[in-house]
């Protein structure tokens, strides 16, 4: 297998983290809103069928 040769500087190499770094920051916040809305989204199935003992269940 031949060697890789690096291809980018330092220089561009430690931007590119820091660009990656600020994207994903950006993104966290949505991320977790989405994930505490999954978690009560999955609260109230849980909260439905211990209610009922049924869940999206056609039987009466």
């Amino acid at each position: 297998m031949m060697e890789k040769e690096n291809v980018m500087s330092k220089e561009e190499r430690l931007f590119l983290i820091e660009a990656l770094k600020r994207l994903v920051m950006e993104r966290k916040p949505i991320y977790e809103g989405y994930q505490k809305f999954i978690q009560r989204e999955n609260e109230m199935k849980k909260f439905i069928e211990t209610k009922d003992g049924s869940y999206f269940k056609e039987e009466k």
